[in-house]
């Protein structure tokens, strides 16, 4: 009779904990707005409380945070960008001449540090660092580098220096959900 009661109240338990979880798993898939963007072939999800908007062919996606108080000297900020074509670039070469570019682009640029992740089933590089921005402040961020058709993909997150620690989650989690659809 007790070990029935502890076998009835194990499979409680664990239905308790299914629906706790299918909860938590709902909540994380719906925190997101999954964009796609059929001309490029790639869909990424963004947080639904962010503002969304198209720059131009080269970025079409960025995501911005809203502001999160009077204070706040930064908006963080999302965005895909693609090079149409890179010619037979591999992802290392792409990084790097991305690397060459952005010392001569951003004022103050400094490589802190890379690496290699897979985004859905696809290799990428990863390159933090930071820059000036116009205001004088110093903003830090992590690019995801993907190469696919001739296109380079550029997921970049950028945050201040002293937030980026705060945000690297949220940014990897964001970066993880990038995947091709074409």
């Amino acid at each position: 009779m007790f070990k029935s009661r502890k076998v009835i109240a194990l499979a409680v338990l664990m239905v308790v904990m299914s629906f706790v979880v299918m909860g938590a798993a709902y909540a994380e898939k719906s925190y997101y707005y999954n964009y796609t963007n059929k001309d490029y072939g790639f869909s990424i999800g963004l947080p639904n409380n962010w503002e969304r908007k198209n720059v131009n062919e080269v970025i079409p996606i960025m995501a911005i945070c809203p502001p999160e108080g009077q204070n706040d000297d930064f908006q963080e900020s999302i965005s895909v960008a693609i090079d149409k074509n890179i010619g037979g670039m591999d992802l290392k070469t792409y990084l790097n001449e991305s690397i060459k570019s952005m010392k001569t682009g951003l004022k103050g640029f400094k490589n802190v540090k890379t690496g290699s992740i897979k985004l859905g089933n696809s290799d990428s590089m990863w390159l933090i660092y930071t820059h000036k921005a116009d205001t004088g402040l110093e903003i830090k961020a992590v690019a995801y580098f993907l190469v696919k058709n001739h296109r380079g993909y550029v997921i970049t997150c950028s945050t201040t220096t002293k937030e980026f620690m705060n945000n690297m989650t949220l940014f990897e989690e964001i970066s993880k959900t990038f995947k091709f659809t074409k």
